[in-house]
């Protein structure tokens, strides 16, 4: 607890500065989005951690730039159709249908009575 309270102004501050930083250059002065600012915005579009992003591959990070992801309507086509294409790989798999079959039958039923 007494860490947090020391490192919390420190990291509030670096925090501030980057933003600020950002806001100047990306808003104000209009600038085109660096690799990094890229990147920065695909982790922030798909809504994973820093570390899990880095933790990809770097060809699947080259992929994304390449598809330009960054920008908001593209990701979310990119988004729809990685949704379906891992609703069609689900509907084929016997574990996902066992699931399924199970949450049609048995999910929602809950006893009270003492089964001895």
């Amino acid at each position: 607890m007494l860490w947090h309270c020391i490192a919390f102004p420190y990291v509030a501050f670096l925090y501030i500065c980057w933003y600020v930083k950002w806001m100047y250059k990306y808003w104000i002065k209009r600038e085109e989005y660096d690799t990094e600012a890229k990147l920065h915005l695909i982790r922030k579009n798909l809504g994973v951690s820093e570390n899990q992003f880095n933790c990809m591959p770097e060809d699947e990070h080259e992929d994304m730039l390449a598809r330009e992801l960054w920008i908001q309507e593209k990701f979310k086509q990119w988004k729809a159709e990685k949704d379906a294409e891992e609703q069609e790989r689900l509907v084929q798999s016997g574990r996902y249908k066992r699931y399924k079959r199970f949450m049609k039958n048995n999910a929602g039923t809950i006893s009270f009575l003492d089964e001895d």
